[in-house]
């Protein structure tokens, strides 16, 4: 797309950046590259994973399986408590900051 100005002559040309933006967060965290994108990524999986448990769980307590409902949740909780140690290493290795 170019445009003509007013002065001389010119040419001037416009750039289409449509759907470009080069500082969302979306660009910065696909790089991979520094150690906050592995542990935003190790911490997602793990709430996907206990999200899927919790969907489980649901679907197993509408059709009383009761068998399947107690495997579901102890599952769950061994989820959880390994969530609860990922976010602690991380408070211990930021020296017990938030």
């Amino acid at each position: 797309m170019t445009a003509q100005s007013g002065k001389r002559g010119q040419v001037m040309t416009v750039l289409d950046m449509r759907g470009s933006n080069p500082l969302s967060r979306s660009k910065r965290f696909t790089r991979g590259r520094s150690i906050n994108y592995k542990i935003y990524s190790n911490m997602q999986k793990l709430i996907k994973e206990l999200q899927n448990l919790y969907s489980w769980n649901q679907f197993y307590q509408s059709r009383t399986m009761r068998k399947e409902m107690k495997t579901c949740q102890l599952q769950i909780n061994g989820k959880k408590s390994e969530i609860n140690e990922f976010k602690m290493a991380q408070k211990k290795r930021r020296g017990g900051k938030k």
